[in-house]
């Protein structure tokens, strides 16, 4: 009975321990099931944080990109000359395209001889949109835009290489001349279509058979082929008559509103003959309301004691002529071409001609003083 009790106590005792030990390894192994579980959250936390930092990149990326996109997208052709105007932009340099340089580094607006000015906006290559003149020493400097980017389009460099515009058989072309010599001078002409693109070109010359007998014969060329006289003269006419100079005007006086009392005064000047493309007219405003004027007429004759009187028909004068007398004529101004007619038949039959046309260069005359 005692052996049957002790029996039946050791069987509890074991089934008890065999309980409890069951009861530990069930709370360790749910123990470690929840820190794997707060190991998994944790892990998806910091997996989120992640995911969220790299949310908020590509954002600061999207948003650099679309800054940069603002930056390099195509800016109009007078957005990129303000540009360059305000001194924010450089123009790359026509000699060499990896040099630039800025508009500070001109001369602006100094009133001295060598300084710059903003000109125009004026379509120069023929392409439908405007560039920009930059007026200046040998007729300054001409800036084409195109992927947005200001370049130099043309320069001129010094009394050989004078810049200027002008219009001819219904295209604008790029001109420079060459003046610099006594009997000699010289023009190159480009047409563009597009300010990288150089469709045609042109030159004309004229120069003296003999360099020592400046009063001689002359020869005349086009694209190195010689021409007559009226060939040439007729050319000339065409081309200087629609020629746009570029060159700074010195201490430029203010314009004034024309009246019909200020009026006459636009015919005061200097003026050139299309013959030679030399000053040959010179007209000066008296303070009595007279002007004197002074006629060159290449190889003819000049007249050097002109008076004239503004009318209605236009600039009436008088000057001495050939063998002492005389001569009575009129000067009628249209925009800035002048023609001179000069009556009688004795200038007829001396001269052959009676009508001459002059250009206007200058709104300052350089009259030559009688020194006698």
């Amino acid at each position: 009975m005692n052996g049957q009790k002790k029996a039946a106590v050791l069987v509890c005792a074991f089934l008890a321990a065999l309980g409890v030990a069951a009861c530990g390894r069930a709370e360790e192994d749910e123990t470690a099931a929840n820190q794997q579980e707060s190991d998994i959250r944790t892990d998806g936390s910091i997996d989120s944080i992640d995911l969220g930092s790299k949310d908020e990149n590509a954002n600061q990326q999207e948003g650099d990109a679309q800054t940069a996109g603002n930056t390099d997208s195509e800016m109009t052709a007078d957005e990129l000359f303000d540009l360059f105007i305000s001194g924010s932009i450089n123009a790359v340099d026509s000699a060499d395209s990896t040099l630039t340089f800025s508009i500070t580094d001109l001369h602006m607006d100094s009133g001295e001889w060598d300084s710059y000015s903003v000109g125009e906006k004026v379509d120069l290559d023929n392409d439908g949109e405007n560039e920009l003149v930059i007026s200046g020493p040998y007729g300054g400097m001409y800036f084409d835009a195109r992927d947005n980017k200001v370049y130099e389009f043309a320069r001129g460099e010094g009394n050989g290489l004078v810049l200027s515009y002008t219009y001819y058989n219904g295209a604008v072309w790029i001109m420079y001349s060459n003046r610099m010599h006594t009997g000699y001078k010289a023009y190159h002409m480009e047409q563009f279509e597009g300010a990288d693109h150089l469709a045609a070109e042109m030159n004309f010359s004229e120069e003296l058979v003999d360099e020592d007998h400046v009063e001689g014969e002359e020869k005349y060329r086009l694209n190195g082929t010689e021409i007559s006289y009226d060939e040439y003269f007729e050319l000339c006419s065409k081309i200087f008559a629609a020629e746009v100079s570029t060159s700074q005007a010195v201490n430029p006086v203010e314009e004034q509103p024309v009246t019909d009392e200020t009026k006459a005064d636009l015919y005061e000047g200097e003026y050139s003959d299309y013959d030679v493309n030399e000053p040959a007219l010179e007209i000066k405003k008296n303070q009595d309301e007279t002007y004197q004027i002074q006629i060159h007429l290449f190889r003819l004759w000049s007249f050097d004691d002109g008076v004239g009187k503004g009318t209605e028909d236009g600039l009436e004068f008088t000057a001495t002529g050939p063998d002492g007398n005389e001569v009575n004529g009129i000067i009628k101004l249209e925009d800035d071409i002048a023609t001179v007619t000069i009556f009688g038949q004795e200038w007829l039959d001396f001269a052959g001609l009676s009508e001459y046309k002059f250009y206007k260069t200058s709104d300052v005359p350089h009259i030559v003083e009688d020194e006698s």
